[in-house]
């Protein structure tokens, strides 16, 4: 199963806010993410991963344009 950032979020029922208070980033921050404008660093996937119960290997990471 591969599910994106952003309906990982979702399937949780967090707003971006709500997701960047837990992490302790900026909800600017789960914007790039999601719209993959910015990679996750590993500490912060981890940290996505146990909020979200999934693994590392389940999360589709957008590509990078640039």
């Amino acid at each position: 199963m591969a599910i994106t950032i952003k309906a990982a979020r979702v399937n949780i029922g967090l707003t971006q806010e709500e997701l960047a208070e837990k992490m302790g980033v900026s909800r600017s921050t789960v914007l790039d993410w999601e719209n993959g404008k910015r990679l996750m660093r590993p500490a912060y996937l981890r940290l996505f991963c146990y909020l979200t119960k999934l693994n590392e290997d389940d999360i589709i990471m957008p590509n990078i344009n640039t």
